[in-house]
């Protein structure tokens, strides 16, 4: 089976072939949660002909935005547990966390991609991105002005502050 190969495997090596990548590309739907293997993928590399560069970029195309959507609905639930618990600044920690995720999932940065495949894709899943974190913050800082509550005003305008961290490289550190 894939998945056991890629267990045993533990990611030492990047990919660089077509299959290599399609298995960690499994392997990433299968864990959302495991890191280490997009650190790994960013030293990765992709030497295909055009058609199956053009397949591996419908294949980074839709993981991307499997696991973005991923991530996102399991930040929301943690914030709303938060929140219910009253914890405005486990809020601005685990939202730090979720940038510091989504930033490794732009691991293609450091691809030998077409500069302009590359550059779309970072500007279609930054604005993406970026388009929810401002929808955040403000429902956020309609919360604060309907229930006058200070505290989550602070929490939006530190919020705020992380707004495109993870189109950031170098922004966090191990």
């Amino acid at each position: 089976m894939m998945a056991d190969y890629i267990s045993e495997r533990e990611f030492q090596t990047a990919p660089a072939t077509y299959q290599e990548w399609l298995d960690c590309f499994r392997f990433i739907r299968e864990h959302p949660e495991n890191h280490t293997v997009l650190r790994t993928l960013s030293s990765g590399s992709v030497c295909f002909v055009p058609r199956m560069l053009d397949m591996f970029l419908q294949r980074l195309d839709e993981l991307l935005q499997e696991t973005i959507r991923w991530r996102i609905a399991r930040f929301l639930s943690r914030v709303d547990a938060l929140l219910e618990d009253h914890d405005p600044d486990g809020v601005e920690l685990e939202a730090i966390r979720f940038c510091h995720n989504l930033s490794e999932l732009f691991f293609f940065e450091n691809l030998d991609l077409p500069e302009d495949c590359r550059r779309q894709i970072r500007e279609g899943y930054a604005d993406q991105i970026d388009r929810f974190w401002r929808k955040l913050v403000s429902e956020f800082r309609f919360q604060a002005d309907e229930s006058r509550n200070a505290d989550l005003e602070d929490l939006a305008d530190r919020l705020m502050q992380l707004r495109g961290a993870w189109n950031r490289k170098g922004m966090y550190t191990e």
